[in-house]
């Protein structure tokens, strides 16, 4: 792989807060994430609304989005999910097994926004927002996995990004990074969300459609 294509893996068309809503829909299927593990529950649940009958987070259950990212499909997810315990903010990471596709979780469509696009910015790798703005990113600027960097001080960064984490309301048992990797990968019972649609292992079929984005 060229060095350049390396480089440039999160393609993304632009993107805007409309794009993140979600009908407060009853009886949907909601990812419970299982504390010190990678398998997740299914939820059935009656999504909150706000005024104008859109997915309010909040109380626990926090918006899931999987965007596909790299340039081929034009699609993402978006889900709700229980159990990571972040409030005021949202946390985007590209390392989402398997397809690495960008992953953002939040409790408002303007903090997803801008973790997303802090991922782009840095083209890859994980970003914390909250206030409308990034707060801290870790550029992992190689396929959006790695950085070949040696000075970029990433232990420290990321140890400072976990801490950030915490003071957001993480629980432990989750790490914002290392769980949230997992939650994309369809092989892994019970209830994953992918670029594809949100995948139920048990019935072997997605519960949720995809969406198109730009346009």
């Amino acid at each position: 792989i060229m060095d350049g294509e390396a480089r440039h893996t999160v393609k993304l068309p632009t993107l805007h807060v409309g794009d993140f809503t979600l009908k407060a829909e009853k009886n949907f299927p909601v990812v419970e994430v299982v504390p010190y593990e990678i398998t997740t529950k299914k939820r059935v649940m009656d999504l909150p609304a706000d005024g104008e009958g859109n997915f309010a987070p909040g109380d626990e259950i926090l918006k899931i989005a999987v965007i596909e990212r790299h340039g081929r499909q034009n699609r993402m997810t978006v889900g709700a999910i229980l159990g990571i315990g972040l409030k005021g903010g949202a946390i985007a990471t590209t390392i989402a097994h398997d397809s690495h596709n960008l992953l953002v979780v939040g409790d408002s469509d303007s903090d997803i926004l801008a973790a997303v696009k802090a991922l782009i910015a840095c083209q890859g790798g994980y970003a914390i927002a909250a206030g409308g703005k990034a707060l801290m990113t870790q550029p992992l600027p190689v396929a959006g996995l790695f950085t070949d960097d040696p000075d970029s001080g990433i232990e420290e960064n990321v140890a400072a990004m976990l801490k950030l984490a915490r003071q957001m309301g993480v629980r432990e048992g989750v790490d914002p990074f290392t769980t949230l990797s997992f939650m994309a990968l369809p092989v892994i019972p019970e209830l994953r969300v992918t670029d594809g649609g949100i995948y139920d292992l048990l019935a072997g079929e997605m519960v949720v459609p995809a969406r198109k984005i730009g346009g």
